[in-house]
């Protein structure tokens, strides 16, 4: 997103004095469909985000240079594969719900790993 402002020669003072607060609505939208995610999914430990540059050569050439990866999906193994398949499909979905909403937020996501607070 910063790359995009700094494009605008017109911007004014009080434009620029309303990103750092319009950042934060962006973070905490995403910071509750995180939320959701781990509350609907006790098992899930936590999930990182990467570009295109994580998935292997052979499908990178597929895909567009702005494309998001789900990885490293922690899930409790005893679940077994199908769960995890299913909360990897929900990360995914949820993620891409957010992005269609908001596109600009897809810079927040990009090499962010998300991870089950213990309290």
């Amino acid at each position: 997103m910063g790359a995009k402002l700094a494009g605008y020669r017109r911007m004014k003072a009080d434009q620029l004095g309303s990103i750092p607060a319009y950042l934060s609505l962006l973070d905490e939208d995403l910071t509750a469909r995180v939320d959701d995610l781990f509350g609907r999914y006790p098992a899930l430990q936590g999930f990182s985000v990467q570009g295109a540059e994580a998935l292997p050569e052979t499908l990178r050439q597929s895909v567009q240079a702005n494309t998001l990866v789900v990885a490293e999906v922690g899930v409790d193994p005893l679940c077994g594969a199908a769960y995890s398949d299913r909360v990897s499909d929900e990360i995914a979905v949820a993620l891409l719900d957010f992005v269609k909403e908001r596109p600009e937020a897809a810079e927040l996501l990009v090499d962010r790993t998300f991870a089950r607070t213990l309290q």
